[in-house]
């Protein structure tokens, strides 16, 4: 009566194996096309690692493709070159707090934080790309007497 019981051991729970960046940015671009996974993978190559501040800027690589692709869908005058473009007007300026790109092509409808700060940098670069070329200033005009 006194005899312990023997214990059983615990059962083993495999471990957790993590799936590799590339793997994982390959399962989250797999749904889109060509142009928006290239566009996406522009972006993600332009993000600096840290804001000014230190913080670490983290990408979600899914939903950039996905706010990407129905930013493309939806907007027929915009361009994966004038999207990539924007954002880097947007990281180029330097911001005091540098939103992840994800964020920075938020939907029209989020606020706050998560507002889209894509629209005026698109704009600026559709602009500047419709504005055309300056004529160059004309010399003297030189006439050469009549014979």
């Amino acid at each position: 009566q006194g005899a312990p019981k023997p214990v059983e051991p615990e059962a083993v729970k495999p471990r957790r194996t993590r799936r590799s960046r590339q793997q994982a940015e390959a399962e989250a671009f797999s749904a889109y096309r060509p142009e928006t996974v290239a566009l996406a993978k522009a972006v993600v190559a332009d993000t600096p690692r840290e804001d000014e501040s230190g913080r670490v800027i983290r990408v979600d690589a899914a939903l950039l493709a996905e706010r990407l692709d129905g930013l493309l869908q939806a907007n027929a005058d915009l361009t994966p070159e004038i999207l990539q473009r924007a954002w880097k007007a947007y990281v180029g300026g330097k911001p005091s707090k540098l939103k992840a790109p994800q964020y920075f092509f938020g939907r029209p409808s989020d606020q706050g934080d998560n507002a889209a700060n894509w629209r005026p940098f698109a704009r600026l670069v559709w602009s500047a790309a419709r504005k055309p070329a300056s004529v160059p200033a004309a010399g003297p005009v030189l006439l050469e007497p009549a014979v």
